[in-house]
């Protein structure tokens, strides 16, 4: 039974010495801030070779690094009693001494947590090893390092912070490890006097011998097959032995820019290194210190990193989970036209979803570009770039209006591409294809390409409209949709075209396609055309009439939308998909508009269908020989 007779600070018990119980030893009592209350009793042994924090402490204050385990785990020579025996196993014989010569207060069994090999699952014994290690501030190192991380692009920005932090607190680089085989550590050691050599001469032998051999022979080899005649700069002795250790493995990958350098002479510091967020602390950590020592710089101009793949739900891919899915199934399936926009559409700085209703969602997308394409490359069947071309000052307000769009989101995909967001570049080109094209330009321009005379100055511009927006797309796309683009470019009509759209060069469309003032009236037009379709809706339901050609619209336009309509007037009818359109200055009709201050009337169109076009006409039936078809489409059968 203990009985407590006072309390008093541990700072009291700060430097008394304490005699070892069966030891020729003293020890000296510390302080130390990672001693907690809430475990155990606030007093605790350290061991300076066996452990980091005692290893910090114990340098602190001028401790012998006393580490008397061998690399098996069991105590050496040094150790009284207990030399060769296993360190976990020697518990039970430690406490039958301390008994034995009456030194034992008490002794209990306590759960408690303890480290544990990842691996094997077997306890953790921490070992303080004479090691190589590269300082981080004798030769200013450290400083260097950090002035070189603000010269590189981080992509993602936060990746310049969490490297940086690194590097400002992290301690000398250890570069040595203890493993059976791997690149060695090229040091010889005099066994008279225990100077090392390192010198540069024989440590480039022995590379070229490397080089002829393989690294294999460091281990087959005795030392005096490397140094021959060498003799100790210190004490003249030629008795060398080998350094056993291994260089660690992130020194291996982290000199890689050097071997490209000297083999293949290429560019330092590369272009870009790229791997997952975890290589902060590795590769790009490495990579960065080697460089530095070796060049005086970073390896790299951008880092790039990316996230994990994980299932739907955020959780990581595992087996036991059944949440795994195989690239190779889905280019099985799908095809790698797939996989490629899964990994363009997702936005790697962050974990990346995959599964299989993420997939078919990006199948449909994917069909719907490429029929876009398709459609595309039909309407230019019968162009010729070189004779049907129409020059940007003869297009309607309608066709500038698409090429200023196009030529935005050219810059803005370029852009994305420049700064390695490919999400950006898929959606945006996926976006510009579905609503810009498919639901309005590709849309109004089936009555001018169905309709008019092949060689109608109208239905050319069109053409070259979508002969640009064709062009552009592939190859903006070639670097995602490799096999369709290049396809596509089979079929293109495009002279002096190269053999593969992979051969081509991104090409920049002529700055006279920007044109912000048409952008400004098209964006209110479009918002007109979405009033009038709500109306024309409302109409359908209301039985007025069934297909949008089937009416006949009276817009009462407010005097701020006067210039918008002007500029379009002419192709009006067209944009709007109508038979037919009067525009009055005075007056509310029954419909009023959401997004614009318009009114609209819907009528049933006057005249007759035309079988041709669709468009109702009051000129259907006037002439005998075709009775059935409208004056716009008999003046183009008649030639």
């Amino acid at each position: 039974k203990i009985n407590i007779v006072g309390e008093i600070k541990g700072e009291i018990l700060k430097g008394l010495i304490c005699e070892h119980p069966f030891e020729d030893v003293n020890s000296i009592v510390l302080t130390a801030d990672f001693v907690t209350l809430d475990t155990g009793t606030g007093c605790v042994h350290i061991a300076p070779g066996h452990g980091q924090e005692d290893y910090e402490l114990g340098l602190k204050n001028n401790i012998e690094v006393y580490a008397p385990v061998d690399q098996e785990g069991r105590f050496n020579k040094n150790v009284k009693f207990f030399s060769g025996m296993n360190v976990f196993d020697a518990n039970e014989e430690i406490i039958k001494k301390l008994k034995e010569i009456g030194k034992l207060i008490g002794s209990q069994s306590i759960t408690h947590s303890y480290p544990h090999c990842w691996r094997c699952k077997e306890p953790i014994i921490f070992r303080a090893e004479e090691q190589w290690f590269v300082s981080m501030d004798k030769t200013s190192l450290r400083k260097l390092a950090l002035e070189e991380i603000d010269k590189v692009k981080w992509i993602p920005s936060w990746g310049r912070d969490r490297i940086y932090n690194m590097i400002e607190g992290r301690p000398d680089w250890c570069i040595s490890r203890q493993r059976s085989w791997g690149v060695p550590i090229i040091a010889f050691k005099c066994k008279d006097c225990n100077e090392y050599v390192l010198d540069v001469n024989l440590i480039e032998n022995v590379a070229k011998t490397f080089e002829k051999n393989g690294a294999d022979i460091w281990f087959e080899k005795p030392a005096e097959f490397f140094i021959g005649d060498y003799k100790c700069q210190k004490c003249g002795s030629k008795n060398f032995e080998k350094e056993e250790d291994i260089l660690d493995v992130w020194f291996d990958s982290g000199v890689s820019f050097s071997y490209l350098k000297s083999r293949y002479n290429y560019d330092h510091p590369v272009d870009l290194y790229l791997e997952g967020s975890d290589q902060h602390r590795g590769w790009f950590h490495s990579s960065l210190l080697a460089s530095c020592v070796s060049y005086k710089r970073a390896p790299y101009k951008s880092v790039l990193t990316h996230g994990f793949v994980v299932d739907s739900e955020g959780r990581k891919m595992s087996k036991s989970l059944g949440n795994v899915i195989s690239p190779q199934d889905i280019i099985s399936k799908y095809g790698a036209e797939i996989l490629r926009i899964w990994v363009a559409s997702e936005d790697y700085r962050e974990d990346i979803r995959i599964s299989q209703e993420i997939i078919e969602r990006l199948v449909d997308s994917y069909r719907r570009v490429r029929n876009t394409f398709k459609y595309m490359l039909g309407v230019l069947s019968d162009f010729d770039s070189e004779k049907d071309y129409i020059s940007y000052n003869e297009l309607s307000p309608l066709d500038k209006a698409i090429l200023n769009r196009l030529y935005k989101l050219e810059k803005k995909v370029r852009k994305a591409y420049q700064n390695y967001e490919f999400h950006t570049v898929f959606h945006s080109i996926h976006n510009f294809c579905i609503k810009d094209l498919s639901s309005i330009y590709l849309d109004i321009l089936k009555d001018r390409m169905y309709v008019l005379s092949v060689n109608d100055k109208k239905r050319r511009a069109s053409q070259t409209v979508v002969f640009e927006i064709t062009k552009t797309l592939a190859l903006l796309l070639t670097p995602i949709l490799s096999f369709t683009c290049d396809e596509i470019w089979e079929h293109f009509n495009i002279k002096q075209k190269k053999e593969s759209i992979l051969l081509e060069n991104f090409q920049e469309l002529p700055n006279i396609f920007e044109n912000e003032e048409i952008e400004k009236t098209f964006n209110s037009l479009l918002l007109i055309r979405e009033d009038l379709q709500k109306a024309l809706e409302d109409a359908r339901r209301r039985k007025i009439i069934g297909h949008s050609l089937d009416a006949k619209v009276i817009l009462y336009l407010p005097e701020n939308l006067r210039d918008v309509i002007s500029q379009y007037f002419e192709e009006i009818r067209e944009i709007f998909i109508l038979s037919q359109i009067e525009i009055r200055f005075e007056g509310k009709g029954y419909y009023k508009g959401e997004l614009t201050n318009i009114s609209v009337d819907i009528y049933n169109a006057d005249g007759k269908k035309c079988e041709r076009c669709w468009v109702y006409d009051t000129t259907v039936g006037e002439d005998s020989n075709h009775p059935t078809i409208c004056k716009r489409c008999r003046d183009v059968v008649s030639g």
